[in-house]
């Protein structure tokens, strides 16, 4: 079993007794004591912290990290050596230490295990794919490293030390490596760290322990598990893994969706794709895609000779990848469905009603190209608005419809507005796509920003006057179409309604 493992870094013995207990209510399976973060005068009460863990049926790690390592511990090595005797003393079921010490300075616990540990929190150094190999030669002692990936891509290594050292501890840090935090189970890993509270992690990228239960339900990850994920950058803000994860528990689907942050240039993307690829261990089966890979992902699905839907190819771009059991790959996009039922739907009206409607497109990515196509298809007078007049024009002539420059909207007298850029996306909510006083009662306006739930467009659009559609329920409509070709099930709707708007509401109290 994966070890469910809270790092507790308090300064006092009182704090730490109380995040012992407060670990034991957040259901974790073992807690790592970082003594080298307490007051000197309280690395005494070790004995009384691991007493307390035993009590609650906690597996405890205590480490003692020295500073140039990485940690806090900066006394003599005498000391060093006496906190390490009495932690095993006291019945500490692992000590880690860091590899380079141990060479310098083995250390050989009569009770606890070691756990040998490498780190490097600038990059990913050639050295760490075959340290785990060197470490097991050491008689019971588990491997550990820890790096910080350049790029996604990099953190693969982590999830190939996992497979080819079953029991290891392999850490990709940051953003960009938090999928090896939560696919530690699938690979059978020693454990995986995770934090108090948001602001309590001992290594960047440590999500909080309420997450990997509440959003990604830890317990149920196990080795048959199927992956999907959101590709995008950025990618914290995605409702996506809360509501894809809600929706397969709801279904008893054995499904885990992650975010997966990946840097904008299409090399980056495509070795992303070649990476899973060419580990089919992992199981990986389906991909959502965010700005700013839509035409990326399109691309290298091409470049591969894979199946395109035929509305995606007119789109130009996609939002769905599926990895078919021949290890092909198919592309679709599902916002053309998503946007369309949420105008529909939020209006109360017909497709035939959206007929010769002066309509504002801002943007020209791969969201805007997908309303455009469903816009024009419904007859909609559509004139595209674009930062970049290029790429306007581009969008524009495949639909036929017109294009400006977004510093003309102000002249343009539409009836429908659709903002397809990330103008007001979380956390930069306080910018508007459209100028001050353009919007008007007789306006429809849509934001497909979902993340905050009312938009400063939308607001504006509210003291207007004007009827407005939240990009929330594009989002969860499209996230249906995606859930169905991942799952080939009917996807629960008002769950994953729900769960949206209930973390929606949490972020704006």
């Amino acid at each position: 079993m994966t070890l469910l493992t809270l790092a507790l870094s308090e300064s006092t013995d009182l704090a730490t007794l109380t995040a012992i207990e407060q670990a034991a209510r957040d259901r974790a399976d073992a807690v790592e004591l970082r003594i080298d973060y307490l007051n000197p005068n309280d690395q005494n009460r070790l004995p009384d912290f691991i007493q307390l863990a035993r009590q609650h049926q906690l597996k405890t790690i205590v480490t003692l990290r020295h500073i140039s390592e990485g940690g806090h511990f900066n006394g003599p090595s005498d000391r060093r050596n006496e906190l390490l005797v009495m932690a095993d003393l006291a019945g500490a079921d692992f000590i880690d230490l860091e590899w380079a010490s141990y060479q310098q300075s083995p250390f050989t616990p009569r009770n606890a295990r070691l756990i040998l540990s490498a780190h490097d929190f600038k990059t990913l150094p050639h050295s760490f794919k075959d340290l785990p190999g060197q470490m097991q030669s050491i008689p019971n002692a588990i491997p550990k490293v820890a790096f910080m990936p350049q790029t996604i891509n990099d953190s693969f290594t982590a999830l190939d030390i996992m497979h080819n050292y079953p029991g290891s501890i392999a850490i990709a840090m940051g953003e960009a490596g938090l999928q090896t935090r939560l696919i530690t189970p699938k690979l059978n890993g020693f454990l995986s760290f995770f934090a108090p509270n948001a602001s309590a992690g001992t290594a960047p990228g440590q999500i909080t322990i309420q997450q990997s239960q509440d959003i990604y339900h830890w317990e149920a990850i196990n080795s048959e598990t199927q992956l999907f994920g959101v590709c995008g950058f950025p990618v914290a803000h995605s409702m996506s893994p809360a509501i894809h994860n809600a929706a397969f528990k709801a279904i008893d689907f054995n499904g885990l969706y992650l975010p997966l942050l990946i840097h904008p240039d299409h090399e980056t993307f495509n070795q992303f794709l070649e990476n899973i690829l060419q580990r089919p261990w992992l199981n990986f089966r389906g991909l959502s895609v965010t700005v700013p890979h839509k035409e990326n992902a399109l691309k290298a699905i091409k470049a591969r000779q894979g199946k395109i839907d035929p509305l995606a190819e007119k789109i130009g771009a996609i939002n769905t990848i599926i990895f078919n059991s021949d290890s092909t790959l198919s592309g679709y996009n599902t916002d053309y469905t998503g946007a369309m039922n949420g105008i529909y739907q939020t209006l109360n009206i017909k497709k035939s009603d959206l007929t010769n409607m002066p309509t504002a497109v801002i943007g020209a990515g791969g969201a805007a190209r997908a309303i455009v196509a469903g816009l024009t298809d419904a007859r909609a007078r559509v004139t595209v608005f674009n930062r970049t007049v290029k790429k306007a024009e581009n969008l524009a002539q495949l639909f036929n419809c017109d294009y400006d420059s977004v510093n003309n909207l102000k002249n343009f007298k539409a009836r429908l507005i659709v903002n397809c850029t990330t103008l007001g996306m979380h956390p930069n909510m306080d910018t508007c796509p459209v100028p001050e006083n353009y919007l008007t009662k007789d306006m429809i306006v849509f934001d497909t920003v979902y993340n905050p739930l009312r938009t400063r467009l939308l607001k504006m659009a509210d003291t207007a006057g004007a009827m407005t559609v939240d990009g929330l329920s594009m989002f969860i409509n499209q996230a249906a179409e995606q859930f169905k070709l991942f799952t080939q099930k009917e996807p629960p709707l008002k769950i994953m309604g729900e769960k949206v708007k209930k973390i929606l509401l949490e972020k704006q109290s």
